[in-house]
């Protein structure tokens, strides 16, 4: 708008006045209401983002991608760290996870333990088997066959240096 005013000041004379008001941008009120407005969206993205992460996850345990479910939990809970489902489904999944990083040391163990055993490294292999963590029928008379082959092979080891030392002495004419 503009503005005219004629003043006087007495002695020194008369004055003219012209004011111009131009109004730049937003008034603080429009901003807030554009920011209230952005801050509703973002919320919405974040819903829209929460939920797309929560079905990948649950897609993901469908398909037995528990690697990758986890990783969409991670992501729900790192924009949501209250999210009771996300939590939980966190929880089951790293279980899961934890029980095939067992059956897979399991199974190394087990690999492990059987070349050894054929390999008539007995005291290693029974040091293999006994990492296995599960009772299981199979790795049990594995575990009780070497046991009893170990002590028969130190059996067979005492017997062998008693005749050695036998045969020895003989020799030396001590007996």
């Amino acid at each position: 708008g503009i503005d005219y005013a004629f003043v006087p000041y007495g002695d020194l004379g008369v004055s003219h006045r012209i004011s111009l008001n131009v109004k730049f941008g937003r008034t603080l009120q429009e901003e807030e209401e554009i920011l209230k407005k952005m801050e509703t969206k973002l919320k919405e993205r974040e819903k829209t983002l929460i939920d797309k992460y929560k079905e990948q996850a649950k897609l993901n345990i469908e398909q037995s991608k528990f690697s990758e479910a986890k990783i969409n939990l991670s992501k729900v809970l790192a924009m949501n760290e209250k999210d009771l489902e996300a939590i939980e489904s966190l929880k089951s999944v790293d279980a899961i996870l934890e029980q095939k990083q067992k059956e897979e040391d399991n199974k190394t163990y087990f690999k492990k333990g059987l070349e050894l055993y054929n390999s008539n490294k007995l005291e290693e292999a029974l040091a293999e088997f006994r990492k296995i963590d599960l009772p299981d029928e199979q790795i049990n008379s594995y575990i009780k066959d070497l046991q009893n082959k170990i002590k028969i092979t130190n059996d067979k080891r005492e017997a062998k240096k008693c005749y050695e030392d036998g045969i020895s002495l003989y020799n030396k004419n001590e007996l």
